[in-house]
Formats: structure tokens, C-alpha cells, sequence
């Protein structure tokens, strides 16, 4: 017989034991005293032959059941015919640029908020040489285990000067005091000399001290925008291919991290001028300075600013921009 056709049937069995597992066997007791004695055989006849059933249907699916064994065997048989019918997919390559661990980025530097003129200029870097100093660090923080300092950016003008770094983040601390240890190699000052005037951020505060510099937030100048154009020049430093034929003789040492942060912090240069009125007015050292001549000229040389003769102290970027 068919297993389906008990199905009803034991789970009449199943709520009848429920009945029993709830307490209620004095109800089925009573209601078993009051069927008649020819009914009572029927059902008992009929409780046996559900029974009999139900054990030759369960002896029929152990006959017909596999072991686990067979089962076994028989999905390894079907694993190798389905690994022989697809082909062989050829294996990837090991990415030798490869990151096993989170990284983290940080910026490291002076600016004129703090630093004077002199302690800046010890650590000034020309732009055509962004990309040797970089590379410098790299290596100088590089050990047997690899490198503490894989990617690094440089970004020098007149009033700043800051490097945007990225490490594995266990290495942080190991880092911070290689890009210090560096400074101090670098610009021939001690660390009473030049610690005082540094600043570090790490993480979210470094990503958001670079959105400051790029909007011009951080400038002597509110507004300024040539900084926005430097920030520019230090991404495309850092990606740079460098080579022979190529424009950069010494390639960046950016590397995927720091160039995704300076791009970003170009992003956000662009829309705050977009979107405010940051940049009206004086956007400059240079023009705050002929906004500040031409205003005064009258109130202190009793003269109109086109009558005045100016005459301009210094050299540089700030005298060409005059």
C-alpha cells in the first residue's frame, strides 16, 4: 500500500497522543466506556491494522533507503562528472599589490599658524622634487618585514608644508614616528626644534584637515584659491608614472590610497567654491595686499591709488602675482 494513504490516519494517531500528553486520558477513557462492545473491536481492529501498515511502510523505506555510505559515494561520483563536463578555469595570478590589512591614512606637517618663517623653510621642498622626497620616505621607512610607510604625498607652498601618508593600521604609531624621525633627518632639526610646530592627524581628522586645506578654510587668505590648484599638483605628483619619456623623471609614491584621499579633497575644493561665496573677494596674499594699498591710499597719502607709487619688496610667486 501506498505510504500517503496512512497519512491521515497517524495524524489522527498524533492528535489522539496529543489528547493523552495534555491530560485529558480520563475523557478518552470514558468515551472508550461508552462504545459498545462490537464497536470497541472495530476499533481496535482497525488501531491493529493501521499499525501494521504503518510498520510495513516504514520497513519498505529502510529497504529502499541508502546508507550514508552510498550516498556519499554516489555524490562524489556526481561531483567528478560535473568537475570533468565544465572546463578547467585558469587560475588568477597573486596580486603582488596585494593588501592583507586595513590601512589607514595621515597627514603630518606645519603651516603658518603655527611655524615661523624659518622652521618652514627648513623643510620646504621645491615641486620639481615632490616625488624624490616622497620615494625617500618610503624607503627610509621601509624593514625586513616590509614597508611602514607604503604611500606618501608631498605638498609644499609658501605658507604650509604637509605630508599625506597611508600605513597598515597596526603599523600606525611605527609610522607616525618614521615620517617624525624623517622631518627631523630632513630638515637638520632637533626634536625640541621642530616638534613643537608639528601637527598630526590620523583617519577621519586627516580626511577632514585636507577638505579644510582645499577649500581654502585653512589658508592665511580665507578663500584662497591657489591652494585648491596646489592640492591638484600634489595628486598628479603622486600618481605620476615617471620615466625617461615621461614628463616626471621619479614616479609618484601615492599609491592607491592617498591619491583616492587627494582626489577627494579636489572634490570638495571645487564644490565649496561652487556652492558658496567663499571665493569673492580677496583670494590671495598678493591681491588682499592691493585691496588693502588701494583702500588706504587716500586716507593716508591723500592721493587715489592710480597716483601712488608701489614699490614691492621680495621675490617669487607672491611678486609675480603682484
Amino acid at each position: 500500500a501506498d505510504a500517503s494513504e496512512f497519512v491521515p490516519k497517524i495524524h489522527a494517531l498524533q492528535n489522539q497522543a496529543e489528547l493523552l500528553r495534555s491530560g485529558e486520558l480520563r475523557q478518552v477513557i470514558e468515551t472508550m466506556k461508552s462504545l459498545r462492545k462490537s464497536d470497541l473491536n472495530s476499533v481496535i481492529s482497525e488501531v491493529d491494522e493501521l499499525l501494521s501498515a504503518l510498520i510495513d511502510a516504514i520497513q519498505g523505506l529502510r529497504d529502499s533507503a541508502l546508507s550514508s555510505t552510498e550516498i556519499r559515494d554516489q555524490l562524489e561520483s556526481l561531483d567528478l562528472l560535473e568537475a570533468k563536463s565544465k572546463p578547467e578555469k585558469p587560475k588568477r595570478p597573486a596580486r603582488k599589490d596585494s593588501v592583507e590589512t586595513m590601512m589607514e591614512v595621515h597627514v603630518m606637517g606645519l603651516s603658518h599658524h603655527s611655524a615661523p618663517v624659518e622652521v618652514r623653510q627648513k623643510l620646504a621642498v621645491a615641486e620639481a622634487k615632490w616625488n624624490e622626497y616622497a620615494q625617500d620616505l618610503v624607503n627610509f621607512a621601509r624593514t625586513s618585514s616590509g614597508y611602514v610607510v607604503p604611500e606618501a604625498a608631498v605638498l609644499s607652498t609658501c605658507n604650509r608644508f604637509e605630508l599625506y601618508f597611508a600605513s597598515p593600521e597596526q603599523k600606525k604609531y611605527s609610522a607616525i614616528d618614521c615620517v617624525n624621525e624623517f622631518l627631523r633627518e630632513q630638515s637638520g632639526l632637533s626634536s625640541e626644534e621642530l616638534d613643537p610646530y608639528l601637527f598630526n592627524y590620523s583617519g577621519h581628522d586627516a580626511i577632514n584637515h585636507l577638505f579644510e586645506v582645499s577649500s581654502g578654510l585653512d589658508s592665511l587668505v580665507l578663500g584662497e584659491a591657489q591652494i585648491l590648484a596646489q592640492v591638484k599638483a600634489c595628486h598628479e605628483h603622486c600618481i605620476a608614472k615617471g620615466g625617461p619619456e615621461e614628463e616626471e623623471k621619479v614616479p609618484g609614491a601615492g599609491g592607491k590610497i592617498v591619491a583616492k584621499m587627494l582626489n577627494a579633497g579636489i572634490r570638495i575644493g571645487k564644490q565649496v567654491r561652487t556652492r558658496t561665496k567663499i571665493g569673492k573677494g580677496s583670494v590671495s596674499v598678493s591681491s588682499a595686499a592691493v585691496e588693502l594699498m588701494m583702500s588706504r591710499s587716500m586716507q593716508d597719502l591723500r592721493k587715489p591709488a592710480s597716483k601712488v607709487h608701489v614699490g614691492v619688496i621680495g621675490a617669487g610667486k607672491m611678486l609675480r602675482l603682484l
